[in-house]
């Protein structure tokens, strides 16, 4: 966790969250005062956790524990990803990102396609590469789609940024 007097001038772990990221997410994330239920201690912190066991592809109760409880981390991850919020997140941060196919070359039947965001194609293939730095999500630990779907939105939340 960054502290107060850094601006976004530090350096940070590769799995921790920046000011900016945390910025754009913190707001979506239950536990806030404006929410029903008890308040959150810190949910950077526990988000942080959340990343570096998706980052190094470590088991939970291997998080250490400046992270808070693995148990408490790997339990409100799960729900947060059973309600959806994780899913809430990432479909927030992607706005109205929209596919751009080119017809073939050779095709029969050419269609018309926005040429311009079609060249801006490199940024989805440098996600994707970015993505491969996530061991848990680039070997897939998680068996079950909703779990690994849960690990694939923070992340892909986090490298956007």
């Amino acid at each position: 966790m960054l502290p107060d007097w850094c601006s976004g001038g530090c350096a940070v772990e590769s799995y921790e969250m920046t000011n900016s990221q945390w910025d754009r997410i913190g707001f979506f994330l239950p536990g806030r005062q404006v929410w029903v239920g008890v308040t959150a201690k810190d949910n950077r912190n526990l988000v942080n956790g959340v990343l570096w066991v998706l980052r190094g592809g470590g088991q939970w109760k291997d998080l250490p524990t400046q992270f808070c409880n693995w148990k408490s981390v790997q339990k409100r991850f799960t729900r947060w990803g059973r309600s959806g919020i994780w899913q809430g997140i990432f479909q927030e941060l992607l706005g109205g990102a929209t596919a751009v196919i080119s017809p073939k070359a050779n095709g029969k039947e050419p269609w018309e396609y926005d040429r311009e965001l079609y060249r801006q194609r490199n940024l989805m293939e440098r996600a994707f590469n970015k993505l491969k730095n996530w061991r848990r999500i680039a070997t897939r630990y998680d068996r079950r789609s909703k779990y690994y779907l849960s690990a694939l939105y923070p992340v892909t939340s986090v490298i956007r940024g």
